[in-house]
């Protein structure tokens, strides 16, 4: 009886101390454990092993979704009851990715999250013998997807990534330090070229692979696989370095949580609200289903995913937490407040509106990358079809359902646990896309000549030639038309706004806001602990193996 007291002490004291009240809640998340997107041209393990086919969530991934929900049932229902203990569709609201496999893991979560309530007033289950029902997930196709896709559906961003493997010092001093080892990888791979920009092609698979138990060829021992996977990471970080790839992965996220609990702000405070806004943020649970891509680039906007951080590219399962609270506030008052004014009208506050009152407002983030325990019966022998002979391991699990071992994130400037809303907003809105649908098509010429090496000059002479060559085409492509279909529907043409300079931000370069570009001890940042000579390797075996040239995307 003492602990049940202690423990309901405890998670009074997280989501009700010093009168701090959780308003809101947002979640986001990767999927579960997949089968590889792709294998290298040398895996033993090929297409066909998979027998559900690449890139397909698997039972590790669904349990490992569902525990995923289970934790935030037991931490944010059964514990605080901050939510209902049944699906409530004004309480909560999913968006994922147009992905089998983020899709699938959105319904896992949810199975743990809310398995169907058969009390008197609920009356949930619909069939005794399944645990289980349904509840919508909402998605979008990903070519228009700004919000989850990171990046991968902006041919801008993808622009500037290529600008990074050929312009950028760190980039180019890994593919000169690393460049024997790579040859090598090159030669029993079949991968090629192979480098840190195709990378992935390699660890991709492998990751996969050590995660099902499966054994590595030779070559790729403990001591190889954990620098490929420090490389790994530091690719991973490579693509956000710069704030204007961070806004167009992740600035249009981190702008929709704001704006999650701006809504909330105004609710509470009596402002008024439209309706079409109300109805899209008024749920208290807010839950994301994404991929590695989606957590790192809005990690690297929360400043804890750069060169020089600690934490490690996400795990599967690995999720982002955004707790909104309020201060000082009695659920009497909130209550009361709520009921008495029209919620709908027409008006649209900004900002602006409740500057005064956001000071009684606080935002509280965890990030949590250890990957969950499994289920007894996927450790047996008998669930892997191979043993991993060298007993590679690529992270330790942390055991224990119930241990939610969250990692809380702490912006500059926030001097406690609880930061300030004014201040995360301060922060975060730099990283606000005006348009990000405009600011994802630039055209590539003016992201070329914005980019640091390339000489203002040389692209005024560039744009003009690239400028006729553009028309010449068109004219010819018209005259073309004009032959084959007497009536030419006229276009109109699309505004184009002008491009923010990669590496600049607010006027300011960005290494004054990471002091690592030109950083003379960078050599310091992909130095691997208890790793020596691994770029002079004396036997490697230089045998002659067929590859071709490929490149992955992004992994979403």
């Amino acid at each position: 009886m003492f602990n049940f007291l202690l423990t309901c002490f405890f998670f009074i004291r997280i989501f009700r101390a010093d009168n701090y009240i959780l308003e809101s809640l947002t979640i986001i998340y990767r999927h579960g454990d997949r089968s590889p997107v792709w294998v290298y041209p040398n895996d033993r393990y090929d297409k066909t092993y998979w027998s559900n086919g690449l890139g397909q969530l698997t039972k590790v991934g669904i349990q490992q979704e569902y525990i995923l929900g289970t934790l935030i049932k037991n931490r944010y229902t059964n514990n605080s009851q901050f939510l209902n203990t049944s699906y409530k569709s004004e309480e909560i609201i999913i968006r994922s990715t147009d992905v089998d496999r983020t899709l699938m893991s959105a319904q896992s979560v949810l199975t743990g999250l809310y398995p169907p309530n058969n009390s008197y007033e609920e009356q949930q289950v619909w069939k005794p013998d399944l645990n289980w029902q349904p509840i919508p997930v909402h998605t979008i196709p990903l070519n228009s997807d700004y919000l989850l896709n990171a990046g991968a559906a902006c041919p801008l961003f993808k622009t500037m990534e290529e600008q990074i493997w050929t312009k950028d010092d760190i980039a180019i001093d890994v593919n000169k330090k690393y460049m024997d080892l790579f040859n090598f990888l090159q030669n029993e791979s079949g991968v090629v070229p192979f480098n840190l920009k195709s990378l992935d092609i390699l660890v991709d698979p492998m990751i996969c692979e050590i995660s099902h138990n499966l054994t590595q060829p030779k070559w790729l021992n403990q001591t190889t696989v954990d620098l490929l996977l420090e490389l790994h990471n530091l690719r991973f970080k490579l693509n956000y370095k710069y704030p204007k790839m961070q806004t167009l992965s992740a600035g249009a996220l981190i702008h929709e949580i704001v704006d999650i609990m701006d809504i909330k702000i105004k609710e509470i405070e009596g402002h008024n609200i439209s309706e079409k806004k109300y109805t899209k943020y008024k749920h208290k649970l807010h839950m994301y289903s994404g991929h590695d891509t989606t957590l790192t680039a809005l990690l690297s906007i929360l400043n804890a995913f750069t060169l020089n951080s600690v934490i490690k590219s996400p795990y599967y399962s690995a999720a982002i937490f955004f707790e909104f609270y309020s201060k000082n506030r009695s659920n009497e008052y909130l209550s009361s407040h709520r009921k008495e004014r029209d919620l709908f009208n027409t008006i649209d506050g900004s900002y602006e509106n409740v500057k005064d009152n956001k000071k009684n407002y606080f935002v509280k983030i965890f990030y949590k990358n250890s990957p969950l325990k499994y289920f007894e019966n996927l450790t047996n022998s008998s669930e892997r079809e191979a043993r991993n002979e060298n007993q590679i391991e690529i992270m330790k699990p942390s055991y224990g359902e119930t241990d939610d071992n969250m990692v809380l994130l702490k912006l500059p400037g926030c001097l406690d646990e609880y930061c300030p809303f004014e201040t995360f907003v301060s922060y975060v809105s730099k990283r606000f896309p005006t348009d990000i649908e405009k600011e994802c098509q630039q055209m590539f010429i003016l992201s070329y000549c914005h980019s640091t090496r390339n000489n203002w000059a040389t692209c005024f002479i560039v744009f003009p030639i690239f400028l006729l060559m553009c028309i010449l085409l068109c004219s010819w492509g018209l005259i073309v038309w004009a032959i084959k279909r007497p009536i030419i529907q006229s276009g109109s043409n699309s505004d184009l706004d002008p491009l923010n300079s990669l590496i600049v931000d607010n006027g300011q370069d960005i290494s004054e806001n990471t002091g690592l570009i030109n950083d003379k001890n960078r050599d310091s940042i992909f130095k691997i602990p208890g790793i020596t000579n691994i770029s002079n390797p004396s036997n490697y075996s230089q045998g002659s193996k067929s590859g071709y040239t490929a490149v992955p995307t992004s992994e979403y």
